[in-house]
């Protein structure tokens, strides 16, 4: 009411970091984010252990079963900070819930973006909150690529 301007009814989450801001918005408040993009999330603390994180975040497994939103799982393969593993065990989680996510696995990226990877971030926010279809022919690039 605050800010008339905003349309809640298409809202959208997603953070490039292993916390799971994105994660927990859509499984824990599933009523309100339509859409989320996730980057190698951190889904079960005991995973990462090693790093320090201990009992920090939830069991992200045990809320698969509240999706409602349009998913999208980006995980890259050599990401030294957050396991795929974790990434892994969120899709089983997802499956045995039967719910529907889109994924993406990118065999050489670390724990940085790439354009590639940031391109398809912003492409599924656009299409699935905005209903538009995204150039096919846009080129992301980073500094650094």
């Amino acid at each position: 009411q605050q800010r008339p301007y905003m349309d809640i009814s298409r809202v959208g989450i997603t953070l490039h970091s292993s916390y799971p801001t994105a994660l927990s918005g859509l499984l824990i408040h599933p009523d309100f984010y339509r859409v989320g993009v996730v980057y190698n999330p951190i889904t079960d603390a005991q995973l990462m252990a090693p790093l320090g994180y201990g009992e920090e975040f939830p069991q992200y497994e045990a809320f698969a079963k509240n999706l409602k939103g349009k998913l999208l799982l980006i995980a890259g393969m050599l990401d030294y900070t957050v396991s795929v593993s974790n990434t892994f065990r969120m899709v089983e989680a997802l499956q045995k819930a039967n719910k529907v996510f889109d994924q993406l696995i990118l065999p050489n990226l670390g724990h940085d973006f790439t354009g590639y990877a940031k391109k398809r971030q912003w492409d599924y926010l656009v299409t699935h909150l905005l209903g538009e279809q995204p150039p096919e022919d846009f080129r992301l690039s980073l500094t650094g690529e």
